[in-house]
């Protein structure tokens, strides 16, 4: 564990020693660092989203799995100004941990364009998602041609 840190900051319930919240870097690689980012600095994607949000009893079977072992996969997010982030994906992860309680949240920091930040939203839903109709499967896989032709 690092130093200083408790297992609550680390996976989920962060706070520092004196109870002032801030961003710990729990990963980092070439491309982008894990942090955990309160809630209320988020905001949703910006750009058309092809996929809705899950059916009620899929969100129900993610929220009480965050319930019971936190959220193990983080959300994907860019920085876009002062202390926001754009998150482009995990918006039911966000959703779930919020009603939880959970604040602050683990989130994959990228450092990417619009294009690449639209290809992760697409590509992260299409991969992760199981129940999606065909017409928004659909659109979703003419929004990723599109964007790649970019």
């Amino acid at each position: 564990m690092m130093e200083g840190l408790t297992k609550e900051m680390v996976f989920g319930t962060q706070k520092k020693k004196n109870d002032e919240p801030s961003p710990i870097i729990k990963e980092k690689t070439d491309e982008d660092i894990i942090v955990m980012i309160d809630t209320d600095k988020l905001v949703a994607y910006r750009g058309e989203q092809p996929i809705k949000y899950y059916s009620e009893s899929d969100y129900q079977q993610l929220k009480e799995s965050i319930a019971r072992v936190g959220i193990l996969n983080p959300i994907i997010v860019r920085k876009i100004e002062d202390d926001k982030f754009e998150i482009f994906s995990g918006h039911n992860r966000l959703k779930a941990a919020k009603e939880l309680g959970i604040n602050p949240v683990p989130a994959r920091v990228r450092n990417v364009d619009d294009e690449h930040a639209k290809l992760i939203m697409i590509d992260t839903n299409l991969c992760q998602r199981q129940d999606i109709p065909l017409s928004e499967k659909g659109e979703a896989y003419k929004m990723r041609l599109e964007t790649l032709k970019k």
